[in-house]
């Protein structure tokens, strides 16, 4: 629990190490962080401050070197590779900065993925919606390789969003998006989190984007040096790149 709210993604004590050019880098050292049930949060910071390799801790991709990472109420390292990967498919929509768009299928295919990997029947209702909210419903039978990058982004987000998943992570998720479709995609993860319930992780580095959070926490070093949940304080964060 946090503040008495029920907490939804907990990481006690992590520590996460690379080999960069032969040399250890030390990408997110000893970080202890509680996400509650149900609210938005953004992530900022400079370039290399580990922001990316939080959230594919927090999301099971990686595991961490030491500590421990509990997904609703759920050790992830008590799990095997194959049940961590049903784990993220049944729990966590992810947007990637790369997309991840499978080229071989169109648009719409690529939305709809997350219902053939899991063998369920598409919900078309909730697709028609993402598809006109992302303005994507003129190039959904286009493939990736006929798409442009913003357009590539809000597909995988429309991916990412299609299952009503409990935790969406999403990294950089309007980093190829002009201004305006930020704002749109700013506003549906709003609408998403608000209908759904939804636990947002939301890395950026847009400030205007990341005030909008109900709480903005600030990366130096692989560690938090600032939590912020009150609006007003928010709104006097500035990370100088």
């Amino acid at each position: 629990m946090l503040n008495g709210v029920e907490t939804m993604i907990k990481a006690c004590d992590i520590t996460k190490n690379y080999a960069r050019q032969s040399l250890p880098v030390q990408a997110v050292r000893h970080l202890s962080l509680e996400l509650e049930t149900g609210k938005l949060t953004a992530v900022t910071g400079k370039s290399g401050c580990g922001k990316t390799t939080l959230i594919n801790l927090l999301g099971g991709l990686c595991p961490p070197d030491a500590g421990h990472i509990e997904v609703n109420g759920i050790r992830l390292d008590t799990l095997n590779r194959r049940q961590r990967a049903d784990f993220r498919k049944k729990t966590i929509g992810f947007v990637f900065q790369s997309y991840d768009l499978l080229p071989h299928l169109t648009a719409k295919e690529n939305i709809l993925l997350p219902f053939s990997l899991n063998k369920e029947t598409p919900d078309l209702e909730c697709f028609s919606r993402l598809a006109e909210a992302l303005e994507l419903t003129d190039c959904l039978d286009a493939w990736p390789s006929q798409l442009s990058g913003g357009q590539q982004q809000r597909i995988a987000i429309a991916r990412a969003l299609i299952r009503k998943p409990a935790i969406v992570l999403a990294d950089e998720p309007t980093g190829n998006l002009d201004r305006k479709s930020g704002i749109r995609v700013m506003k549906l993860l709003r609408e998403c989190q608000q209908l759904f319930g939804q636990t947002i992780l939301l890395v950026t580095h847009d400030l205007d984007l990341a005030r909008q959070a109900d709480r903005l926490l600030v990366m130096e070093d692989g560690e938090i040096i600032q939590d912020i949940r009150k609006q007003a304080d928010v709104c006097e964060v500035f990370v100088k790149e």
